[in-house]
């Protein structure tokens, strides 16, 4: 904010005390009454921001509004002169109750005091309307004197109001959340009493009632186990007290303590206090004892937050590392795709590390939602260690929460919370993959090192497009191929100068050509652009590389240029699972099979639970003529992932190449049934020898040269399907058309076991000279 020193308004600032990501919060003088005040600033990067603003003056008017002695006291609210908010507030002398914990009980009588006192404060700001919503240590401030103090009303909600975070915010402390705002439902008063009840349980037992080493077994916990029985962890305390804590936390909120009041109640009874009329909070001697407590007085508001020290044991061997999806704490359905997102845009700031094996997107996302333990996750994935962790978004801020999680021990190694404009979101992961870094000491490279620094902001709108077509985009349907489409054109337009835009759209578009599923030759030109726009805006984009490499071996049939920019992919991202599977193809192609097969089993390694890959290991073995391990892998595919379209179109030439005839007929009824053609799945069908086959083969292959005549159907779909009639001839004058029609796939018929007989006849090399002639200047 400012230099100690500083005036602003009538207050001069002393010292800085701490900061959080919704506020910083100097001591300061008051020259009008001379008396030591706190001021409460929003920070840098959160002061543009419309919404926060907002947010920030709704604390300071709805705290100002509870006129109580356990409720921090609001003086004033103004503004500096550059329009940055700030709330003057009283100044405590003491330490936050996290201070005072730190993992032991408290006596309990000072237990039941403080959190009588919390209570009356809350039951004051819930007679207002007011719920607070982030009960935790690190809110309550007990000063000098013993006087519990409630801090931080930045995410109350007062009832009735329109609120200014999205709908559904999940906001909180994950080990505090009441199970309705861990599921992002609507809350009310009773989401406080739980958290009451978690912090005494807390204060009772120096344990949180729901542990857990990382965010997913906390919420796992709050919504399906008990709490460890209170008297089971402190033995002399009375089962009355068990009791209050555990209807606390009743998951069922209508079975909790209707108001604070009746738990107040319940908590005085024990002693026999009553409450009666207004609720007057417990005063005795046990100030002492507080004081005692204390030691020597501390001036705070808030804590400040640091990672964890570096070097912790064991984290010097972690060479694997796998990020899970990141719990979306939005509550909101919709914003999937931005947690899915903020999953990928980590791992991929993680892969940049060349020294560390980084599992990719599509292995962990099949953990989305699993409550299996970290251990087992990390063997199935063969790495060392887990991060994981959740993201929220409120208005222009994202907070991304990670932990690192040694797999061998289930031991959570280092933990922090990452805040940042929404603008700056790319700089947020590099942030968190460096600090990810440094903490397993993994080594860095100088130029692995730039890219990580190397985070241009994005314009917020372009990027939540762009975010929402990677979503569709790996849901690999025709229709969400439609839709990724449409978004990353949304991005453009929003910002024709974001290179990741420019990517997804030229592979969106391309994806169904090369498929064969539309004319290459409406589509190819468009992509090709794209991507080298992308490329002239970002030349250290690797996806940007490997895509301009695929356009310029399957469309500008060049045999030379892709390999260089397939090495550049990889070299800027040494994790990046799709340019290397590629990149194999073309090895493959060029004969360089040895090369080509160990290129796709890397990406194997990357993404070990991808289908895709799997199914490029298996057909680099077929392409050297290993058909029986082949098969074994297809086989294990189509049974783990039977709705993968391209398992059967794999499996089924290389079942053929194998003379494997009545499966590769139903291979190939599965082939063109998921790619919804079911008149020839029916065709390909009651195969049981080399001749039925043969004759299925054939009358498919003429169903579609009649279908050829009056809409598009690839040349090399029907040139497949007369090669595994076995007539050469005919196989060969459609891939001479498709050579005419430009079609990217064609690429594989040098390659493919289905044309190995093919590829015999001496016309064969003909295509390849007229492929050759026709490249591009």
């Amino acid at each position: 904010m400012s230099d100690i020193g500083t005036r602003i308004s009538h207050y001069e600032v002393l010292e800085k005390l701490g900061g959080g990501g919704m506020g910083v919060v100097y001591k300061a003088r008051d020259s009008k009454l001379n008396r030591l005040v706190a001021l409460k600033f929003l920070p840098p990067e959160v002061s543009r921001d419309e919404e926060a603003n907002a947010r920030f003056t709704r604390e300071a008017q709805m705290a100002s509004a509870l006129n109580h002695p356990n409720i921090c006291t609001i003086h004033e609210i103004d503004e500096t002169e550059d329009g940055r908010l700030f709330i003057a507030m009283s100044l405590y002398e003491g330490q936050t109750l996290k201070g005072m914990l730190r993992n032991a009980p408290l006596e309990i009588d000072l237990a039941l005091d403080l959190a009588g006192q919390i209570a009356s404060g809350l039951a004051a700001a819930h007679e207002k309307g007011i719920v607070h919503r982030d009960i935790k240590p690190a809110n309550i401030f007990v000063d000098e004197k013993g006087r519990a103090v409630i801090l931080d009303f930045g995410l109350a909600k007062l009832a009735g109001a329109a609120a200014l975070t999205m709908t559904g915010s999940t906001l909180g402390t994950i080990s505090y959340m009441s199970p309705e705002q861990a599921q992002a439902t609507e809350v009310d008063h009773r989401t406080d009493i739980w958290a009451l009840g978690a912090l005494l349980h807390e204060m009772l037992s120096g344990q949180k009632p729901f542990p857990g080493d990382y965010d997913q077994a906390v919420v796992y916990n709050i919504l399906n186990t008990e709490p460890e029985p209170l008297t089971r962890l402190n033995p002399d305390l009375p089962v009355e007290i068990e009791a209050i804590v555990l209807k606390a936390l009743q998951k069922d909120r209508e079975q909790r303590h209707s108001t604070v009041e009746e738990f107040l109640a319940d908590l005085y009874a024990i002693d026999g206090k009553q409450v009666a009329g207004t609720v007057i909070g417990r005063r005795s001697s046990k100030r002492r004892r507080v004081q005692a407590y204390l030691g020597i007085a501390l001036v705070a508001i808030i804590a400040v937050s640091a990672l964890l020290s570096r070097g912790l044991g064991g984290s010097d061997s972690i060479d694997s590392i796998a990020v899970l999806p990141l719990i979306n704490m939005s509550g909101d359905p919709d914003q999937e795709y931005f947690a899915d997102g903020m999953t990928e845009v980590l791992i991929g700031a993680l892969a940049k590390m060349s020294a560390l094996k980084v599992i990719a997107r599509q292995s962990v996302m099949q953990y989305k939602g699993s409550t299996k333990p970290i251990s087992e996750i990390a063997a199935e994935l063969g790495v060392d260690a887990i991060v994981e962790g959740s993201v929220y978004r409120e208005g222009n801020m994202v907070r991304v929460r990670a932990s690192l999680i040694l797999a061998a021990t289930d031991q959570s190694l280092w933990s922090e919370e990452f805040d940042h404009e929404f603008r700056n979101v790319l700089a947020l992961h590099s942030e968190v993959a460096r600090a990810i870094a440094a903490e397993i000491e993994v080594a860095v490279t100088p130029d692995e090192a730039a890219l990580l620094a190397d985070t241009a902001p994005v314009d917020p709108d372009a990027y939540e497009a762009y975010l929402k077509g990677r979503f569709h985009w790996y849901r690999f349907t025709p229709a969400d191929m439609a839709r990724a489409t449409e978004y990353f054109l949304l991005a453009i337009e929003e910002d024709s100068t974001y290179a990741a835009a420019y990517v997804g759209y030229s592979d969106a578009i391309a994806t169904p050509a090369h498929l064969g599923l539309i004319p290459t030759k409406e589509i190819y030109p468009v992509a090709k652009a794209a991507t080298q726009k992308a490329l002239v805006l970002d030349d250290n984009s690797e996806e940007a590389h490997d895509v301009f490499a695929r356009i310029s071996w399957a469309w500008d049939w060049d045999w030379e240029k892709p390999e260089a920019h397939f090495k550049r992919a990889i070299e800027l991202n040494p994790n990046y699972p799709d340019a290397r599977a590629v990149y194999s193809q073309y090895l493959s192609f060029l004969g360089r099979h040895e090369e080509a097969l160990s290129q796709a089993q890397t990406a194997e390694e990357i993404d070990p639970l991808n289908s895709w890959f799997h199914l490029e290991h298996a057909q680099r073995l077929a392409e050297q003529g290993r058909y029986d391990e082949a098969i074994t892998i297809f086989k294990q595919v189509a049974e783990n992932d039977p709705e993968l379209p391209v398992v059967y179109m794999y499996m089924w030439h290389t079942l053929y190449a194998s003379g494997h005839w009545a499966e590769a007929a139903d291979a190939g009824s599965k082939r063109y049934a998921a790619f919804g053609d079911s008149e020839i799945a029916a065709v390909l069908v009651d195969a049981k020898d080399e001749v039925g086959y043969r004759d299925v083969t054939r009358r498919a292959a003429e169903i579609l040269e009649a279908r050829a005549e009056n809409s598009h159907v690839s040349a090399k779909w029907i040139a497949e399907l007369w090669a595994h009639a076995g007539d050469d001839d005919r196989a060969i004058d459609w891939l001479e058309k498709a050579v005419d029609n430009r079609e990217t796939a064609l690429v594989y018929a040098f390659i493919g076991p289905e044309f190995a007989s093919a590829r015999e006849d001496p016309r064969s090399e003909t295509i390849r000279t007229r492929m050759k002639d026709r490249r591009p200047d």
